[in-house]
């Protein structure tokens, strides 16, 4: 949370959540993280208005949980509630839906229980003038000063690719897989854990430790595990989800979308060297050019000699993306990198320079306001 203007975050606060990253926080773990906040200084909030289905409605993020929170925000912020409008970022809900996994997934981030819960607390108790709510990917070209691209976003439970052109998002491209941070944590532990069968010596560590062992960049394990996670090709990779992505934008933009490549998000920052592994697999190790043929064709009754050089992908899985693969030498793809920001605070920089910039220009139809 911070001002709109500012290039950074004047303080980040972390909510609860279970070991199961796809459900939200129960009830009694929030309740002990409400209860370790300082007091909260002045009136106690009034709910009369509501009643205790709408405030239960969402678990872990119920009204009478999001109520002092927010208190707490402002007061930790010094600013007054009635003062400025708010700008709410939440996470672009895929279209296609894949799988009911990933909807679940997405469901959980932000269902429409916790925008009635965060308006009614906003407008009705802390009086803000208005708020927006917009995506956090809609955001990010602004952080990055690109209208056109691709945004690769590994968060901490999940990835998401998808393109955008004159700073609008394509929500079509939308890919969702599960190759989050976590994700990563979690399958060098089960690795330690079978070492750890066959070999007494084996530490397998705490989560910290294993964070450590990725930031290092030295095990040879540990590269691998990576690789089979982001590069190995499966439905759930990352690199299948940037081909999807790109396969799902129009044919004349997709050039240009793959000349800004931009990497974001905590797993991003998490994984050294992540940008370059990736440019690395995509002009190396994703295909091969084969010999070039010359072939004989009729045009205009005349026999033609032309050339073509054919490539193969390396991996069967990916034989669907064959045709991408002039766009990205012709392009040619470029990444972003290093972005002048951090990583994991990409979406908030780009929220706040979009505030500063076109809080004036926002209709007053576009704010949500206590009269709605």
């Amino acid at each position: 949370v911070g001002i709109a203007g500012e290039c950074k975050p004047r303080h980040v606060f972390v909510l609860p959540r279970t070991e199961q990253s796809t459900t939200a926080p129960s009830p009694s773990s929030s309740s002990s993280y409400w209860s370790s906040l300082p007091p909260l200084p002045g009136r106690i909030l009034n709910r009369n208005h509501h009643s205790d289905n709408d405030r239960d409605s969402v678990p872990g993020y119920g009204y009478k949980d999001l109520g002092p929170w927010l208190s707490h925000l402002y007061n930790t912020l010094l600013i007054k509630p009635r003062s400025r409008r708010v700008i709410i970022l939440f996470t672009l809900p895929s279209q296609s839906q894949q799988t009911s996994q990933y909807k679940n997934m997405t469901m959980t981030y932000h269902p429409p229980e916790l925008h009635q819960t965060l308006q009614s607390c906003l407008l009705h108790d802390l009086k803000v003038p208005g708020i927006i709510f917009t995506h956090t990917h809609t955001c990010i070209p602004y952080a990055i000063g690109c209208k056109t691209g691709m945004i690769v976003d590994v968060g901490c439970i999940e990835g998401r690719v998808v393109c955008y052109f004159n700073g609008e998002i394509c929500e079509e491209t939308l890919q969702i897989v599960p190759v989050g941070y976590e994700s990563l944590v979690q399958n060098i532990s089960q690795w330690l854990l079978e070492e750890e069968d066959g070999d007494s010596d084996v530490h397998i560590g705490t989560k910290d430790e294993i964070m450590c062992r990725i930031a290092n960049g030295r095990d040879a394990h540990v590269k691998q595990i990576i690789h089979e996670i982001y590069y190995g090709g499966s439905q759930e990779s990352l690199i299948y989800a940037f081909l999807s992505s790109l396969l799902q934008c129009p044919i004349d933009i997709r050039k240009e979308v793959v000349s800004n490549v931009v990497f974001v998000g905590g797993g991003v920052a998490g994984i050294p060297n992540f940008e370059q592994r990736f440019m690395k697999f995509m002009q190396e190790d994703l295909y091969t050019k084969c010999q070039e043929e010359e072939t004989e064709v009729e045009a205009d009754a005349k026999k033609v000699s032309r050339k073509r050089a054919p490539y193969t992908m390396n991996n069967n899985l990916l034989k669907r993306f064959t045709s991408l693969v002039p766009v990205i030498n012709g392009a040619p793809m470029r990444v972003l990198y290093p972005l002048a920001i951090n990583p994991s605070c990409a979406a908030w920089v780009g929220g706040s320079i979009m505030g500063a910039v076109k809080q004036s220009t926002w209709s007053n139809d576009e704010w949500v306001t206590s009269n709605e």
